[in-house]
């Protein structure tokens, strides 16, 4: 089945597009595609286009770009379609298509060319420039071995469009949390609790996931089985997590309301979890004391509820940031009002923030990068050993900032818009969304940079991490323009392996960290120790193992399921 189309050509932004169909392909005015199914070969003739792509031979004569850097998605018969496609590593993918309204709602993932079968408005093409130059940008600023996932993730659209507001709850329950009936086993925990009316009615609690259920989320209420009644009016803060760049993160995403329209009366009501303990618990409380502190909100009015009671009334300010999902654009206007408190601090033009100085630091060889920045000029801060306002005049007077990617990054809230930032990942299969969401709400495009030699399978948050001198961090240098010797980027990791792997040892023999790790089989231990000692690059279709392939079989029947199941809802 083959046919074409006459379509508009214009360097614009693009959307996002749907999955699982077939493929359209390189048009410059024209373009030409053909159905394929799973079995299928397929011969795409490009007419005024770049190439020929044929599966069997895995390449696009004429360009010689792998197939596997393609992206396909579908041609529907709608009266209006738009077909866009983007540049990596200066390689074009397919194109992809999404109707008009993805265009209007401003839906994109950003890049470079949208093709249309009627010619763009001013609008629309306006609407996508800002978001071009930020893809051009980030594009540059990339030095990772999955350098292609992470720009479609890291351009992704995270603004939620919905604008602030406050509920008040008349005799409105605010209920401590408890783990939810679903709750999954392991390390996943959801809770049900949070601010519901005097039916018990949910209201509002902690969401992390947009649509969906995540780690220490509460979107469910309960009836409890005794409740304290009190006339007094409160305000809700929501969930304290224990974590500080959780808590820096999402859990003070409520306060904006505070700043500005309460009275010094209200208490102001957290919910906190329980089965984290007491101390735990103190040392969270010592971080929202300080942003009160500094916020010149007096720590009296902070309460951490532990027993279902009934308010006169509860106000609830929407909570600004989905911190895996989307956040609101005033989000960032409350940590520039902190920011505002603070003084600016001399001598601190250049920053490294540290992990070296923390008891339970995880990262072997970040030494190596002290002492290589700290030649060029840069401060060397390790954040726990200054007060809270100290660390944020330190962020709000630094130029550049470069740390580890994490709760170290997420400091980086409070550096001005144009400062430049570069963050080292820790294992470079995850991609942290809660700090993409920063760095898009600060308007900032970091440098990201893959330096780690992970021997052994790891995950972002727990494991052990090797940093140093990788191929990727010399690529930055350069782009950077900075200098270095041979000697200062020459790297031995035997001179590590036997640290490393008692270090993982010892993180992993305990279950709960396991747990982590436990869908990893005999060839994520093989591709780490493969990878970080410098060979070749292998594949897992090379080195298929039981377990993979049952999770293949698992994967062809969920897909049958899905079919059935939308075959079953049409009749």
């Amino acid at each position: 089945m083959e046919f074409s189309f006459d379509v508009y050509f214009s360097e614009t932004g693009w959307v996002k597009g749907l999955e699982n169909y077939s493929v359209a392909y390189f048009p410059k005015e024209n373009i030409e595609a053909v159905k394929i199914s799973d079995n299928d070969y397929f011969d795409c003739k490009i007419r005024n286009g770049n190439g020929l792509l044929k599966s069997d031979s895995n390449e696009i004569i004429g360009k010689g770009i792998p197939a596997n850097q393609i992206f396909f998605s579908s041609i529907k018969n709608t009266d209006y379609k738009i077909f866009y496609r983007v540049c990596i590593n200066g390689c074009w993918t397919a194109f992809m298509e999404s109707d008009g309204d993805k265009i209007v709602s401003n839906d994109y993932l950003n890049g470079i060319q949208i093709v249309a079968e009627k010619e763009l408005t001013e609008k629309e093409l306006l609407k996508a420039e800002d978001k071009i130059k930020r893809f051009n940008l980030l594009n540059q600023r990339l030095f990772l071995n999955h350098k292609e996932k992470a720009l479609v993730h890291l351009n992704n659209n995270y603004i939620d469009d919905r604008p602030n507001g406050v509920k008040e709850i008349k005799n409105g329950i605010i209920l401590p949390l408890r783990e939810a009936e679903d709750s999954p086993q392991k390390h996943t925990t959801y809770y049900s609790g949070g601010v519901t009316d005097s039916d018990y009615n949910f209201v509002s609690g902690f969401e992390r996931l947009r649509e969906e259920k995540m780690n220490f989320c509460c979107v469910e209420s309960y009836v409890p089985d005794s409740i304290i009644k009190s006339d007094n009016t409160v305000i809700f803060g929501g969930i304290l997590l224990a974590h500080f760049g959780h808590i820096l993160a999402e859990c003070v995403s409520r306060l904006w309301w505070i700043i500005d329209n309460s009275s010094d009366n209200e208490q102001i009501v957290f919910l906190w979890q329980e089965e984290k303990g007491e101390e735990k618990k103190e040392t969270s409380l010592r971080i929202i004391k300080n942003i009160f502190k500094i916020l010149e909100i007096d720590e009296d009015r902070l309460i951490i509820l532990d027993k279902a009671t009934q308010f006169a009334k509860v106000i609830v300010p929407d909570q600004l940031i989905r911190l895996h999902s989307d956040f609101r654009k005033p989000y960032i206007d409350f940590y520039k009002k902190i920011a505002d408190k603070c003084t600016y601090k001399e001598g601190y033009k250049k920053v490294y923030l540290t992990r070296t100085h923390l008891k339970n630091n995880n990262i072997i060889n970040e030494e190596y990068f002290e002492r290589f920045f700290e030649k060029r000029g840069y401060v060397i801060v390790a954040p726990e050993e200054y007060e809270f306002s100290e660390q944020i005049s330190i962020l709000k007077s630094a130029d550049e900032v470069i740390c580890s990617e994490g709760t170290l990054s997420h400091l980086t809230v409070f550096c001005k818009p144009d400062a430049v930032l570069t963050f080292f990942r820790r294992e470079d299969d995850t991609l942290l969304t809660p700090q993409t969401l920063i760095d898009v709400a600060s308007n900032h495009i970091p440098y990201y940079v893959d330096v780690t030699y992970n021997l052994l399978p790891v995950r972002h948050n727990i494991g052990v991490f090797l940093f140093g001198p990788t191929s990727k961090f010399v690529e930055y240098l350069n782009e950077r323009n900075i200098e270095y010797t041979q000697d200062e980027i020459a790297f031995d990791i035997q001179d590590y392996i036997g640290e490393y792997i008692i270090e993982w040892v010892k993180k992993f023999r305990e279950p709960k960290a396991f747990s982590n790790i436990s869908n990893n089989d005999i060839f994520d231990v093989l591709y780490s120790l493969n990878k970080s000692l410098g060979y070749d690059e292998i594949v897992p279709r090379d080195f298929m193992t039981p377990a993979r392939r049952n999770k293949r079989k698992i994967k062809k029947l969920e897909e049958k399921i899905r079919v059935l199941e939308v075959e079953t809802n049409k009749k």
